[in-house]
């Protein structure tokens, strides 16, 4: 019996199929739209192949820069969105209140925020989560 592919597996190979064996035939708008096709099917398999693990991270940290209660994993994918939402409404208040948190509230606050990011971006455009601006600054 056969191992059943992944979901990763599954649009890794829907992605070959479209760069491939499709995009070659394509001119013109419907090369524009396999492309985009392609580019879509690509973050999906990143999505898919990163899981929850960076969100639960952001969770943690930002659980733990915040003092909030009740740090643990929640159950379902609908309840790790959702405290993220709470956590970012819960640190926007803080730092746009009347009182400026510390200096070490704020670095560990820009620290979490960039993980944050930059996990992100390892999704949505690899490579750039690499990007060092300082190089192109003088």
């Amino acid at each position: 019996m056969q191992d059943r592919p992944s979901a990763a597996e599954l649009l890794a190979t829907i992605g070959e199929y479209l760069d491939q064996d499709v995009l070659p035939l394509m001119q013109g708008n419907l090369r524009y739209h396999t492309l985009v096709a392609a580019n879509l099917v690509a973050i999906l398999g990143r999505e898919v192949q990163a899981g929850t693990g960076p969100a639960r991270r952001e969770q943690a940290e930002l659980t733990a820069l915040l003092g909030e209660p009740g740090g643990g994993a929640p159950a379902g994918e609908e309840d790790l969105d959702a405290s993220l939402l709470h956590l970012h409404g819960a640190l926007q208040q803080r730092l746009l209140g009347a009182e400026l948190p510390d200096r070490a509230f704020l670095l560990a606050a820009r620290d979490a925020l960039e993980r944050a990011t930059l996990d992100k971006l390892a999704v949505n455009k690899p490579g750039y989560e690499r990007y060092d601006m300082a190089v192109e600054v003088p």
